[in-house]
């Protein structure tokens, strides 16, 4: 193998559990000086691993205190492509039931698709059409 070769080859890519990640989070929140090589070799991950892992320690440390223990082997932080509307739903889901109000799936999937279509006429570009689905 050349040198060139060995250069361009990718390290193979390594799954870090969220129990591991809050591990992660309180190794350095317990000791400052501890820098993020040290804990990105401890780990066997890159050292930007780490740090995006510390950037975003509140959101897993929430995460992990609302999350079944079962569940926790592997989660991953993602915001899909329209979490905007996932959000504003989610949010108009929960006041309604506060009020006792039952919500079924196509009353969600409706005012979903008219959040999007709010959002498309306001200016908002998508890369992709919105569908609702049952998820």
């Amino acid at each position: 193998m050349s040198v060139a070769e060995f250069s361009k080859k990718r390290k193979e890519r390594s799954t870090l559990t969220l129990e591991k990640k809050v591990e992660i989070i309180r190794k350095k929140d317990e000791n400052m000086k501890l820098s993020y090589q040290d804990l990105a070799k401890q780990y066997q991950v890159d050292r930007s691993t780490i740090s995006n892992i510390l950037r975003d320690k509140d959101k897993y440390l929430q995460l992990y205190d609302t999350t079944p223990s079962h569940i926790q082997q592997r989660v991953r932080l993602q915001k899909g492509q329209f979490h905007i509307i996932d959000e504003a739903v989610y949010k108009l889901f929960l006041e309604l039931r506060s009020q006792n109000i039952p919500v079924s799936q196509d009353m969600l999937k409706t005012k979903a698709l008219s959040i999007y279509e709010q959002l498309k006429n306001g200016g908002v570009e998508f890369l992709t059409t919105f569908e609702a689905s049952n998820g």
